[in-house]
């Protein structure tokens, strides 16, 4: 069962180099806003130098902070759906 789903969609050496290409920039795409929202807190609130950064200290919504960080995942299942032709809960069993 497990061999035979992954033999389902298009498995081509270079899609997966397209898939891993996509994971790494969407990864670096989805930081920027992330960035943007921490910085503008950051430079609200003031931080100490050389302490650590607590992220939920910052006053943000957890839900939103949620959502960006999971943001940075979207290049996976970009590859996986478009490139692969695979549903994603074909490529997690």
């Amino acid at each position: 069962m497990f061999f035979e789903a992954a033999r389902r969609g298009d498995n081509a050496f270079f899609k997966y180099v397209i898939t891993l290409i996509s994971v790494v920039v969407g990864a670096i795409v989805a930081q920027i806003p992330l960035a943007i929202v921490i910085g503008g807190r950051i430079s609200e609130q003031g931080v100490v130098a050389g302490a650590p950064l607590d992220l939920y200290g910052l006053g943000l919504d957890d839900n939103l902070l949620l959502a960006l960080i999971l943001l940075s995942f979207a290049g996976a299942f970009v590859g996986v759906r478009f490139f692969h032709f695979k549903r994603f809960t074909e490529s997690t069993n």
